[in-house]
């Protein structure tokens, strides 16, 4: 609505702008005066409906027996079932092929490098020798 009254002047040492209000101030509403009024009505509300709650029944404790310490025995070992791998494994090849006529170590023995492992029967490269050199 216009005013009726005499124009205003321009004051040079005053601005007619609005102050300009702090970033932390809020408008307050009358339902809740104070920024903590209400966390502060949550909390008591909640205290409140806890007031007719049945209490939890105690705790039971559980019976136990006291033995006096003694010395006995104790067995500082166990048998147990499992499976060992290898941190190395080793692929073996033959260098001739044949019937093998003994065996002269079992599985899981301790071998040594250069040791001789098994026997091959002879009578085959024997006749392939003789063959060659009939020819």
């Amino acid at each position: 609505m216009p005013s009726s009254g005499p124009p205003a002047q321009a004051c040079p040492l005053r601005s007619h702008a609005p102050a300009p209000r702090a970033a932390w101030h809020r408008p307050t509403s009358a339902a809740f005066p104070t920024p903590l009024a209400a966390p502060l009505a949550f909390a008591l509300s909640l205290g409140l409906l806890g007031c007719g709650a049945e209490k939890a029944p105690p705790e039971r404790i559980p019976k136990v027996q006291v033995t006096p310490v003694s010395r006995s025995a104790f067995q500082d070992s166990i048998d147990t079932m499992s499976t060992l791998e290898s941190i190395e494994e080793v692929d073996l090849a033959a260098q001739a092929s044949g019937r093998i006529e003994r065996l002269l170590v079992q599985q899981g023995d301790r071998v040594r490098r250069g040791q001789l492992l098994l026997v091959l029967d002879q009578t085959q490269s024997q006749a392939e020798v003789a063959r060659l050199q009939a020819e």
